[in-house]
């Protein structure tokens, strides 16, 4: 399928020429323009203060086919979020549509309509994800199911004292190393008052978002931690309803309890509190079912479930992270 860029004028001037080359030159994926060349201006004016970037607009105005052209009328005269929002969705097309911004704040305010509209943002740093196969891996479940576990321990290998953040920093690098296409700390869904966006750990992307991965830390079985991350991962930063997400915990105790805290884990899975979580919702939970892995630090309950009538999985991996 033939990939559709609309790109904002600073995803440009931070972007290598040659990454655009094989983009758009190599691959043949096409571009959107306005019928009054305010992109084009806007890209002049941006690139123009490059000069290694400025081939983009050379490339742009008399080496890209015509037929490689998407050309939308003008939404405005100002090149804003709106204005390329109006531009990638004012043509009906078959392609994969997606909007180049230079970081994740850039375009917040239209970051809804992009996912009503299915176009897909992507960043510098996962550009060539979109137009080079090879270096994204098909997502299956159950094969990644396997691929987190061989992740998980080899993480555990690490157990240093170290803070959440940088245990999760390891275990994106493994699954990305894994060449999967794994976007961390994004700024996705929102936070446990509905106010605000918050942070998402770890994402698995294929095309679209095929699994959330939501880690936390618990000594024993505090509720306000885990409540609080089980909404976050199945209702709150999951407004697309991925079927299948992953909560992992990073059991943080005593080592001559881990098989306690996991029997008394499998317990509170039995007797969901629906009433500590979003009662904006509507929960349903069936019994968990233990599964079994290659390594004794890792336990598996899988438990499925519907939120608000659509059915959704629940995979929880206990990893062992005791240090005593």
């Amino acid at each position: 399928m033939n990939n559709e860029y609309c790109f904002c004028p600073n995803f440009l001037s931070s972007i290598s020429g040659q990454s655009i080359i094989e983009a758009l030159v190599e691959k043949k994926n096409s571009v959107f323009f306005d019928d009054e060349n305010r992109l084009m201006q806007e890209y002049s004016r941006i690139l123009g203060k490059h000069h290694d970037t400025f081939s983009i607009y050379t490339l742009f105005e008399y080496l890209l086919p015509e037929t490689q052209k998407i050309i939308s009328p003008s939404p405005g005269e100002t090149v804003d979020s709106q204005f390329l929002l109006n531009t990638i969705s004012g043509v009906s097309t078959s392609g994969r549509k997606f909007l180049a911004s230079p970081d994740r704040q850039a375009h917040n305010a239209i970051t809804n309509l992009l996912r009503q509209k299915n176009i897909h943002e992507i960043f510098p740093h996962n550009f060539a994800l979109t137009y080079n196969s090879s270096l994204g891996r098909r997502f299956d479940f159950h094969e990644f199911k396997l691929e987190l576990e061989h992740s998980l321990s080899l993480v555990i290998g690490e157990k240093n004292g170290k803070k959440e953040n940088e245990y999760n920093t390891t275990l994106a690098s493994c699954l990305k190393a894994k060449r999967y296409i794994v976007c961390d700390q994004t700024l996705h869904g929102r936070s446990s008052s509905g106010k605000s966006h918050g942070s998402l750990d770890l994402a698995i992307y294929d095309d679209f978002v095929r699994t959330i991965v939501e880690p936390l830390f618990l000594k024993g079985m505090e509720e306000i931690p885990f409540y609080g991350h089980l909404n976050k991962l199945v209702d709150n930063y999951n407004p697309l309803r991925v079927n299948h997400t992953f909560l992992i915990v990073y059991y943080s105790g005593k080592r001559s309890n881990f098989c306690g805290f996991v029997e008394s884990y499998g317990e509170r899975l039995k007797q969901i509190d629906t009433t500590k979580l979003n009662q904006d919702s509507d929960w349903q939970f069936l019994l968990p079912e233990e599964k079994s892995t290659e390594y004794c630090a890792l336990r598996v309950f899988e438990q499925q479930g519907k939120i608000n009538g659509t059915g959704f999985t629940c995979t929880h991996m206990i990893a062992d992270f005791s240090q005593d």
